[in-house]
């Protein structure tokens, strides 16, 4: 790919601004996050500014990665940066987004763009996969599609590209101007529009008017007209742009639907006198809405009807989330086997780095079907990104690629089955692997062969609901205050070691544990964040010690204890520790009583330094309490500060939990201790939080039953007419509490509630599904959206935790992470 290449002084003839340091350094490659930077002599860092993030924190970061062109507005202390130079503007989002727009303009070429509530991502991975093959396209990464994800879509533009499709995501009025300007489609889709994000606008014809700017200055936009709204906004926001219609007999393409089953729809449109049909292998009503909108776009681009329904039969479904399973042999496996192209391998290797753990690193990838690249131009990618992610093997399928001759830790394979029949994949022992390939190589089997548990029930992992919660919640920190996150009891259960590396990853302060051998644990895998032990066990201390772990001491015993053993151990500085004050709880800690007993034993015990000191809040979340929290808080103060007058040093001070951070802002202190919130559940206040953890299973059999028939032990349901009975395997051992069986609790089944019947089983239980159309190896949600972890927690009379933190461990855990 050749790739256009600028100068600083490029960037002050279109933007403004000026250029300091030494202006010698040339750039093709665009950065804003350091950890996911490679070719730092060819990239240009942007340091933009967030609510909670800084990127001029991170210029030495990458400086030292070879970085020596920088995007600021903060000029360092130039010294510091021998050799580089530095564009300064007052803002760097704004500057970076109209450079890019001028980028853009450097090619004449068709530009979709695409907007709407729903949809965005579909409809261009689906116009990409009809395409595939007849021009060479630009498009954004998965669902690049917001005010930093946009010119790092366009960016990619260069002179090989025929076409391109670029997404546009907007959560607030103004935003949707600025879009524009950096994509400037020549062609739209406006999708659909739904109530996402209203909270910022007046109506849904307010969210209609400012994502319809994007269309300011398009030659036509395809929409459908069962959405007024939208018609409304495009006449009145794009007056000089054609709008082209589907939907009812009143409309430019008039389309329906003609024939609808499990397997698949037919849809027709009406093009003049023709009716054309087209065989959707979908049936759901948001895939016939894509399709249409693609199948219209098709026809404006001047391809046949029949060229468009051959195309059409073939669609697959867009996968947009990259699984992270564990591996036989202490592999871990990152598994993204539906797809391949240069943009989404970057970023899944991007991936597959942070969730490594320091393991070496391989790659399972197969040729790229259709791109329009040479097989040789291929190889090179390969051994290039060999180099780049310092992989220690690639494995490349293809019918094209294996003509050539292997290079280094390249090698090449005819075709999956000679890749597997090698042997080479099952002696693989303590590896991260990426597996990525086009949907017709069938890398599934390469990852059931690899994975180490294949039971049909999973518990799934939602990182980007995760990042959601994080980001939910650091807005409401207060600046300058630090970070706790608890993944004690296995993350609440659902993985402590992939969470805390997802938690380091995004820069917490610090991570909380119970017990000591949860922190080990953490350290065995590469985990080097400070980690507070919230019950050291007595017999736990030295391995404590030798892990680099900090211990809550509660009691004079405690600290006694903990001392003694530091007398054996060769320190080079006072060890930290953290002091629990009881101010309420009557749990564990020291009471107010205490402390001037403390105070004689911290003076002289020379060998520890208080690295904290906290408390827990009993009602937080309770606004009956307040009182009584606050009453807490001042308790703690008078406390702290008795202890840091005596000492004569400070401390890290903490107080709340995530209903906390919201509810008392002031009393955030030194740092915050979030916990269950980041999970997606809620006790009080908090921001709009989304469920990070589904688990999720299939219908194993189903049954008929006639009145006066049991199901189960005990025969504890008898019908009282002919019933629909699915078993699932789903049972207690696997975190299903029996108190949900009988009727109580339920599961979700083709969108549907599906009531558990009789006693639940140690593996399995039984539902009702006689209103509910479904089949043998459907897909059943025990928790997620409907029910969520809260439903069944109040059905079964106990808390979120609980159900959360019991799911067994012999259920695969699955992490979820959408490809951007």
């Amino acid at each position: 790919m050749t790739s256009l290449s600028y100068h600083l002084d490029d960037i002050v003839s279109c933007c403004g601004g000026k250029v300091a340091g030494e202006n010698t350094s040339t750039f093709s490659d665009i950065s804003i996050d350091t950890r996911k930077l490679y070719r730092g002599e060819q990239t240009l860092y942007i340091a933009l500014k967030g609510l909670n993030h800084d990127g001029h924190a991170y210029l030495q970061a990458a400086y030292d990665k070879g970085v020596r062109a920088f995007m600021v507005s903060q000029l360092p202390t130039l010294s510091d940066f021998p050799g580089a130079g530095f564009h300064v503007s007052e803002d760097t989002l704004s500057t970076w987004q109209k450079w890019v727009g001028h980028h853009r303009s450097q090619f004449q070429i068709p530009v979709i763009g695409i907007t709407g509530s729903n949809g965005k991502t579909v409809v261009k991975e689906w116009l990409n996969q009809l395409l595939a093959g007849t021009r060479r396209i630009a498009r954004s990464p998965k669902s690049f599609n917001s005010q930093s994800g946009v010119p790092l879509s366009v960016w990619q533009l260069q002179p090989e590209h025929e076409l391109a499709l670029f997404e546009a995501g907007i959560s607030r009025p103004g935003e949707m101007s600025a879009l524009e300007q950096v994509i400037r489609p020549t062609m739209g889709i406006f999708t659909n529009l739904g109530s996402a994000h209203m909270e910022h606008f007046g109506s849904r014809q307010d969210l209609a008017n400012e994502k319809a700017g994007l269309f300011a200055h398009c030659t036509e936009v395809i929409c459908s007209d069962h959405y007024p709204e939208i018609i409304k906004a495009i006449r009145r926001h794009a007056p000089n742009t054609k709008l082209v219609t589907w939907g009812t007999a009143m409309s430019d393409y008039p389309a329906g639907v003609l024939d609808d089953s499990l397997q698949h729809t037919s849809l027709y449109i009406q093009c003049g006198i023709h009716r054309e049909v087209f065989d959707l292998p979908f049936h759901d009503e948001a895939s016939r809405e894509n399709a249409l909108h693609c199948i219209v776009m098709l026809l404006r681009l001047g391809y046949a009807p029949n060229w468009i329904a051959e195309r059409v039969r073939s669609l697959v479904s867009v996968e947009m989330r990259l699984e992270t399973i564990a591996g036989k042999q202490g592999c871990i496996l990152v598994n993204d086997a539906y797809s391949t192209d240069e943009q989404s391998l970057h970023i899944a290797l991007d991936h597959l780095k942070v969730q490594s753990r320091g393991l070496p690193m391989q790659l399972i990838v197969s040729e790229f079907e259709q791109s329009g690249i040479e097989v040789e131009r291929q190889a090179r990618m390969m051994e290039r990104l060999a180099g780049e992610y310092r992989l220690e093997h690639v494995y490349m399928v293809g019918s094209h690629v294996c003509q050539l001759e292997g290079t280094g830790p390249v090698q090449y394979f005819e075709s999956t089955d000679a890749l597997i029949s090698t042997g080479l994949l099952q002696k693989l022992e303590g590896r991260a692997i990426l597996i990525k390939g086009a949907r017709k190589f069938a890398f599934e089997r390469i990852t059931r062969l690899m994975q180490e548990k294949t039971h049909d029930t999973v518990l799934e992992i939602d990182l980007d609901a995760m990042q959601h919660n994080l980001n939910a919640f650091r807005s409401h920190v207060n600046p300058g205050v630090c970070l706790m996150v608890m993944v004690k009891a296995q993350g609440y259960g659902t993985g402590s070691v992939d969470i805390a590396r997802f938690l380091e990853f995004n820069r917490v302060d610090y991570l909380g544990v119970a017990y000591t051998d949860e922190g080990v644990e953490l350290r065995n895998k590469g985990i080097s964040l400070p980690i507070m032990v919230m019950n050291p066990e007595r017999g736990s201390l030295e391995t404590l010690i030798a892990h680099r772990l900090e211990p809550e001491i509660y009691s004079l015993e405690t600290l006694e204890r903990f001392v003694g053993h530091l007398a054996n151990a060769a320190l080079k500085a006072p060890f930290p520790i953290h002091l629990k004050f009881d101010t309420g709880m009557h749990r564990l800690g020291f009471e107010e009583a205490h402390i001037m007993e403390l105070i004689q034993r911290l003076k002289a015990a020379s060998q520890v330094r208080i690295a904290s000191v906290f408390t827990h809040l009993a009602g937080s979340d309770a606004v009956d309490l307040d009182g009584f929290t606050r009453s807490q808080v001042d308790q703690f103060v008078r406390m702290a500060d008795q202890l840091q007058e005596a000492l004569g040093y400070s401390f890290t001070r903490h107080v709340v939990n995530s209903a906390g951070i919201v509810r008392f802002p002031q009393f955030q202190f030194d740092m915050v201790r979030l916990g269950i919130g980041i999970y997606g559940i809620g006790s009080g206040p908090e921001p709009e939080l989304k469920p990070v953890a589904r688990l999720k299973t299939i219908i194993s059999q189903i049954k008929t039953i006639a009145p006066g028939e049991s199901v189960g032990y005990s025969r504890s349901f008898v019908a009282e007419a002919q019933r629909r009975i699915a078993t699932i395997p789903v049972g207690y051992a696997d975190g299903l509490f029996r108190a949900l069986g009988n009727g109580v609790g339920w599961v979700n089944i083709q969108g549907k509630s599906a009531r558990i019947v009789g006693n639940v089983c140690m593996d399995m239980c039984m539902v009702d599904i006689t209103d509910i159309p479904c089949k043998v190896g459907d897909a059943v949600e025990v928790f997620g959206d409907n029910p969520t972890i809260t439903h069944l927690a109040n059905a079964a009379h106990t808390i979120p935790y609980e159900i959360l933190s019991t799911v067994s461990s012999r259920v695969k855990r699955v992490y979820l992470k959408e490809e951007v």
